[in-house]
């Protein structure tokens, strides 16, 4: 992995939609939860995924579990 991404910064708004995503949310159930449109939504999900370099969601998710920005728990998955 690269080391670059391992510094990336998310803001308290990007960790919320990446839970949300990592939970199985649809984007229309993740603008309903935080307030924002679904235009909003798909804005934080590519930029995520461009910081990344994951090429969907299901890579970004997984990116962020292996950095440690994403707890186990987040999608019902602790041990």
């Amino acid at each position: 992995m690269d080391a670059r991404i391992s510094r990336i910064e998310f803001s308290k708004r990007q960790r919320q939609v990446l839970a949300l995503i990592a939970q199985g949310y649809t984007t229309g159930q993740i603008a309903c939860a935080l307030g924002i449109s679904r235009r909003t939504v798909l804005a934080y999900s590519a930029y995520l995924r461009s910081l990344t370099g994951a090429a969907n969601n299901a890579g970004l998710v997984n990116v962020c579990w292996q950095i440690g920005v994403l707890p186990l728990d987040c999608a019902g998955l602790s041990t």
